[in-house]
């Protein structure tokens, strides 16, 4: 602790050393670990905020699919439980794209591929232990990987099966920062080297740039 901080930590326990009507301290932290005993000790009420459960999840990912997904690429919206569609969904701004000469048309999304409130609730489901920040990081990243395949087939479109792809990933990547934090990060190189000759080929038998050994020979003359 720097001696400024610590300076900080004594002004603040000297004014908080008994109860007070005159001013009210709300601290908030996600190190709760790292607070010193004396400061937790002059906290009367202590309220933890979790990670957002299922329920909360389910309305964290309609919320943000909706606000990185569908409206600012103009693609439908979650389709409603047991909601009936006039026509095969489309994307508003991929049918429009369609109109002009040489576009490719925008593709029907078939029922199953739709994304629906239940490929939601899917997708909470497998974010478990996702933080909102997490969740609304996610919804970016599939925001990028809509843009980037319509780039590729000149429209813009999403599927279920887009969405999971993209949420499989970041659970993976969640993972690994999990363990990341828990073991520390241990890079182990598991690439295999080859011997190659100026012109790029590969040396069979021995060497003349690398010893049996790993050490440069002598050059003639020298040794």
């Amino acid at each position: 602790m720097s001696e400024s901080l610590r300076n900080a930590l004594t002004t603040m326990l000297y004014h908080t050393g008994t109860p007070s009507s005159q001013f009210m301290l709300v601290i908030a932290t996600n190190r709760p670990h790292d607070l010193d005993s004396a400061m937790l000790d002059r906290l009367d009420e202590h309220v933890e905020f979790g990670l957002p459960d299922v329920e909360a999840r389910k309305g964290m990912v309609q919320l943000y699919y909706d606000k990185y997904i569908a409206k600012p690429l103009k693609l439908p919206p979650v389709l409603a439980s047991g909601q009936m569609l006039v026509k095969p969904q489309q994307s508003a701004f991929s049918t429009l794209r369609s109109r002009l000469p040489g576009s490719p048309k925008a593709p029907v999304v078939s029922r199953d591929e739709m994304v629906t409130e239940e490929a939601m609730a899917i997708v909470a489901q497998r974010i478990s232990g996702f933080s909102g920040r997490e969740i609304s990081k996610l919804f970016t990243s599939m925001q990028t990987h809509v843009l980037y395949s319509g780039s590729r087939s000149g429209v813009l479109n999403v599927t279920k099966s887009m969405l999971l792809e993209v949420v499989d990933q970041k659970v993976s990547e969640h993972g690994r920062t999990i363990d990341f934090q828990v073991k520390g990060y241990d890079y182990q190189f598991s690439e295999t080297k080859k011997e190659h000759g100026f012109n790029g080929s590969e040396q069979k038998g021995n060497s003349n740039l690398v010893s049996p050994k790993g050490n440069i020979p002598p050059m003639p003359g020298l040794g």
